[in-house]
């Protein structure tokens, strides 16, 4: 059976009022000049060194050498009112010490007994960095050192990001972003699905957290909203080959809006704008030292208050004093997410096992016996569903070009196998990195399914580069995988795979009065009426430039003779605004359009609504133009 996809092999409440009285003294924004430099380190064994250059990598200098004992330097911080530079150095003695930009006063501060990265303050007098799998604190000139947290993970966690502001500490470790309080209580798992973090940068004011992920498996600057949405690769590394990453050190220029990174593997620093364009190198170097770690000139630019339901009030304190709820419990009240705690009824729950070897998706070269697709069975009971959502786990190995793979519903042959030339719907989707743990993707479907077999196909967007797997359910039919050559392997093993209860389609009624020049306008919907369902209604084949609205009622259907066409809704009616259709006057290149989110959000679950559209159309009887009609019933 072709269907094993081998293991990666791993590499080794703060007091918020006191966080908010002090944010005179962490968050008075430094000033900003077009002087804003660039300091980094190099390493090179007995030969590291600090330089700095400008933002566009030119006038590159040396400010002073590192002792030779001292020549792994992977994480740097700058201090401009001291003027001092902190830098942690993962050689022997794996240390943390503080020096002058001239390189003179060379002080030792921390001990640590592992690897060593950031140091990050939080204005008010304490200094977080990692030390192995633990993030510890201290005064800012090393003394008085406490641990906080302990991962499960052996190896090193990632550097840390200080938010003084809010007062939390955000570090990756254990295939997780983690965010703490300062004192290292309020443990919360903000970020799923990540592979082996490096380094982490914070946007709070545009509710975005940047890192670095560098792994076997991973190479990318990824961006994710604080409630872990829109998780995006936003420069990657990885296309065309799957080897260990390079990328160690990530600095955000929030003022500029650019974001700079540097690589050890290819000896350069780059830079890119905060979502992700006109990357470019900035620095390169041919052999000899490799550029490790990140500051500005500017020091540690200051977050903003989260305050997402802008009460004037953060965030932390909304949830901690009951203001806010935070059902699942990432630090995000509830009221800013828009499917906090979704309430589903599984139609199919084959539940995700990420220990087995998965389901090759993609594959690891583009030759033919490397590839593959799968297919799973679905099996509709009598009645039929309305299918919402499916959900599958698994995880990117090769992210390619971001495209992804694609999952399509078809329906059976008769023989046991899909039909392939009748796909009933089908939607993209981009597994996230970890292969240890379980991370459900979802996208929306909101068909009709009838009694039977069906079967869902996953096919890479991009063959012979995207490489993926998804894991296996722990119940459920078995799935058959089809190799690039047409091979076909079955498993008695099912997918990991959930389907929810959607609402039931909405349907079109009733007869369109035909325009003077031919048009039949048509009403359709899209999305699902569910408060989180993104539902609109259009009309499209309208008279171009014309006025025209969309009109609803709740008491039926109807089909009565009305200004030469038909009445398709019963009243009483309500209108919403009116619109111009655009398009070319004289053709139905006309259209309009409504969201109907609100609507949704604002009517109990189970209400209905019948929907017509109506515009001017003066070369017809009654000078009028109606489109046919379409009904919908809302869903949580």
């Amino acid at each position: 059976m072709e269907r094993v996809f081998a293991r990666v092999a791993r590499r080794p409440l703060f007091n918020m009022r006191h966080t908010l009285a002090a944010l005179a003294l962490c968050c008075s924004a430094p000033a900003l000049s077009a002087q804003t430099k660039l300091y980094f380190t190099e390493y090179q064994f007995n030969a590291a060194r600090v330089r700095s250059m400008n933002l566009d990598g030119s006038n590159a200098q040396t400010l002073f050498a590192l002792p030779a004992n001292e020549w792994l330097p992977v994480g740097l911080a700058w201090d401009p009112p001291s003027q001092r530079f902190f830098i942690a150095d993962m050689a022997a003695p794996e240390n943390i010490t503080r020096v002058a930009l001239d390189g003179s006063g060379f002080t030792n501060l921390v001990n640590a007994s592992g690897s060593t990265r950031a140091p990050r303050f939080d204005g008010l007098g304490k200094m977080y960095f990692t030390s192995g799998n633990q993030i510890w604190r201290s005064n800012v000139d090393g003394t008085a050192p406490q641990s906080l947290f302990t991962a499960i993970q052996s190896w090193p966690l990632s550097g840390v990001a200080v938010d003084g502001t809010n007062g939390h500490v955000y570090f990756g470790g254990d295939g997780v972003i983690r965010r703490m309080n300062l004192d290292g209580s309020n443990v919360l798992t903000v970020v799923r699905g990540v592979s082996s973090v490096r380094d982490i940068e914070l946007d709070i004011a545009n509710g975005y957290i940047y890192w670095l992920d560098a792994d076997t498996i991973s190479d990318f600057v990824g961006r994710v909203r604080l409630d872990d949405t829109d998780f995006t690769v936003l420069v990657d590394n990885s296309i065309n080959v799957v080897q260990s990453g390079g990328l160690i050190s990530l600095v955000l220029d929030r003022a500029n809006g650019k974001l700079y990174f540097c690589d050890d593997l290819f000896d350069r620093v780059e830079s890119a704008d905060l979502s992700g364009q006109n990357r470019s190198v900035i620095y390169s170097i041919g052999s000899g030292p490799s550029p490790s770690a990140l500051a500005l000139s500017t020091g540690q630019q200051p977050q903003a208050l989260a305050d997402c339901n802008a009460n004037g009030i953060g965030d932390a304190l909304d949830i901690s004093g009951g203001a806010s709820n935070d059902c699942n419990s990432n630090g995000v009240p509830d009221e800013c997410e828009a499917d906090a705690c979704p309430n589903w009824t599984l139609l199919v729950h084959q539940d995700s096992d990420p220990v087995p070897p998965s389901f090759t998706l993609g594959g690891p070269t583009p030759a033919a016996n490397n590839q593959f697709e799968i297919f799973s069975p679905i099996d509709v009971p009598a009645g039929g569903w309305n299918l919402g959502e499916i959900h599958l786990d698994g995880f990117t190995a090769n992210y390619g070009d971001g495209s992804g793979f694609s999952a399509t519903l078809l329906p059976d042959n008769g023989a046991n196998f899909p039909n392939e030339n009748a796909p009933i719907a089908s939607a993209s989707y981009q597994f996230r990195f970890n292969p240890n743990t379980v991370n459900w993707v979802r996208r929306a479907f909101n068909v009709a399914l009838p009694a039977g077999r069906h079967w869902l196909r996953l096919r890479s967007n991009q063959p012979g580069i995207y490489f993926a797997a998804a894991n296996i359910g722990t119940s459920g039919p078995g799935v058959i995988s089809r190799r690039g050559d047409g091979t076909l392997f079955t498993s008695a093993n099912p997918i990991a795979l959930r389907i929810t209860a959607g609402c039931a389609p909405a349907q079109t009624y009733c007869t369109a009065k035909l325009s003077s020049n031919g048009c039949s306008a048509s009403i359709s919907t899209s999305g699902a009426p569910t408060p989180s369902g993104n539902f609109a209604v259009a009309v499209s084949q309208v008279e171009g430039q014309r006025a025209g609205l969309v009109f609803r009622g709740f008491n039926g259907p109807l089909a009565a003779p009305f200004q030469g066409g038909l009445l398709c809704v019963a009243p009483p009616l309500l209108r919403f605004p009116a619109q111009n259709s655009g398009g070319v006057a004289g053709s139905c290149s006309g259209s309009f359009s409504y969201p109907l989110s609100a609507l949704v959000a604002a009517s109990p679950a189970g209400s209905s609504f019948w929907m017509q559209a109506w515009f001017r159309d003066p070369q017809s009887p009654s000078t009028t133009g109606l489109s046919n009609g379409v009904t919908f019933t809302t869903c949580p």
